[in-house]
């Protein structure tokens, strides 16, 4: 429904709500996500803040890597 390339962007997933889940459903989710995908997941949790700074360096850092990208492709086109 979306289109417009929207799957062949950058992707990172994120188990959220770490401190209401057992640990062993957390691990069982991540296993079974990384069966489906090769995206980095990553492990957070919003109210206690855990993995936010984890998660938003590598929001950063992918943001970093498509403008480089686009430079580069913009380069070539010139």
């Amino acid at each position: 429904a979306y289109g417009r390339g929207l799957t062949e962007k950058p992707q990172i997933i994120a188990i959220n709500k770490l401190d209401a889940l057992e640990i062993e459903n957390i691990n069982f989710i991540e296993q079974e996500l990384k069966g489906l995908t090769a995206h980095p997941i990553l492990r957070i949790s919003a109210v206690t803040r855990l993995g936010l700074e984890d998660l938003m360096q590598l929001v950063w850092d992918t943001l970093e890597q498509m403008d480089h990208e686009r430079e580069e492709e913009l380069k070539t086109l010139n």
